[in-house]
C-alpha cells in the first residue's frame, strides 16, 4: 500500500497539479525534475524515524520494496515524459 501510494498515486498526484496550473509559471525542466523526484523511492532515513516509532522493521522491508520497484516507475516515468 505504501509503496503504490509513494511510487504510482504520488507523481501522478504532481502531474495533475502541474497539469492544472501551477506548471504553466514553472520552468518546464523544473516541473519534469518535480516529476522525477516525485517518483523516486523513499529517502533512507524512512527507517529511522519509523523505528522512534516501533516501525523499524515495516519502514525497513517497505524502503527495500519500493526502491526495486522503482526501477519499473521510474523508466516507466521517463518513457512518459
Amino acid at each position: 500500500m505504501v509503496a503504490f501510494f509513494k511510487l504510482v498515486l504520488f507523481p501522478l498526484v504532481v502531474s495533475i497539479v502541474l497539469l492544472a496550473g501551477l506548471g504553466s509559471t514553472l520552468n518546464p525542466q523544473l516541473s519534469t525534475s518535480l516529476i522525477l523526484f516525485s517518483a523516486a523511492p523513499m529517502i533512507t532515513v524512512y527507517p529511522i524515524i519509523g523505528s522512534n516509532f516501533g516501525y523499524a522493521t515495516f519502514c525497513s522491508a517497505t524502503l527495500v520494496v519500493t526502491t526495486v520497484l522503482s526501477l519499473i516507475t521510474l523508466s516507466c516515468v521517463l518513457l512518459l515524459i
